[in-house]
């Protein structure tokens, strides 16, 4: 099912350089979009375009309606939740709980149903004890959390995550794995722009690559990083697992994490041995 259709998006900040140029696809139910590229490739502008924050050229379709108007554009920021890459930029309450029911207070739902989507969004981000604190002066880890709690609890139907894991220590990014694959299991879409290949290729059923300004690339995670001259072209490297297996000159199915890659190199491993003894 296709939740936005996006054709010919273009955007320019000063009105003579495009940021955006004829960006076209369509986004479905249910999908895990890694968005990757270098620094300027245009991947936050996309991002805002999206949301509704900026008003790019060309047209968007949210469940096969065109966006045309102030009532369109509404819809679509209540469909597209976005976390930024500054958490900071995206606080502005004076309490964490404060904060998280922000957003839901502005959706004109009966005030138990936002009492209970505050605090069912504070328990997914492991943030009740933190009801009370004001949340600029908590870490940039929790504060990272604060914010996902926010578009959690207006359960929009596109999460839109800019650099998520960007400066995150090991235990919160668990903390947003789990979360990730919380929401994937809603049936929810989920695009997230990243500079981790190694995290694109573990978490991301589909890559979407761009490079000043325009799509380069759009494919299923294994095609996107096997192709050696498309990532040579977008200033990209192989995720660390595929580089490995170039070392061992290794063309089938490829692994995707961690797990697959010991299976793998513990099957050559007994192949040698058996080829040793015979």
């Amino acid at each position: 099912m296709t939740l936005l259709k996006i054709e010919n998006l273009c955007y320019s900040f000063d009105g003579n350089k495009d940021v955006l140029r004829n960006i076209s696809l369509e986004i479905n139910k249910g999908e895990k979009i890694a968005v990757i590229g270098n620094n300027g490739a245009g991947k936050s502008t996309f991002f805002l375009c999206l949301n509704g924050v900026l008003k790019a050229e060309g047209y968007i379709a949210l469940n096969g309606e065109k966006i045309l108007d102030k009532r369109g554009f509404e819809k679509l920021r209540k469909a597209t939740g976005i976390v930024f890459q500054d958490a900071d930029s995206q606080i502005i309450a004076s309490t964490v709980k404060a904060e998280v029911a922000f957003g839901v207070m502005n959706l004109n739902i009966e005030k138990s149903e936002v009492i209970k989507r505050t605090e069912n969004a504070m328990e997914k981000m492991c943030i009740k004890s933190l009801s009370s604190r004001p949340p600029h002066y908590l870490s940039g880890g929790e504060k990272r959390r604060v914010v996902i709690a926010d578009i959690i609890a207006m359960k929009p139907e596109i999460y839109i995550f800019d650099e998520p894991a960007a400066s995150l220590d090991t235990e919160n990014v668990g903390v947003l794995e789990r979360v990730l694959e919380s929401i994937s299991n809603e049936g929810k879409t989920i695009l997230m722009s990243t500079h981790d290949m190694d995290f694109a290729l573990k978490w991301a059923d589909r890559v979407i690559v761009f490079s000043h300004g325009e799509i380069i690339a759009d494919d299923i995670t294994e095609k996107i990083f096997l192709n050696d001259e498309l990532l040579k072209k977008a200033g990209l490297k192989k995720p660390t697992i595929y580089q490995i297996m170039d070392v061992f000159g290794y063309t089938e199915t490829m692994p995707k994490n961690i797990e697959d890659l010991k299976v793998i190199l513990k099957e050559k491993f007994n192949e040698k041995q058996r080829n040793i003894s015979c």
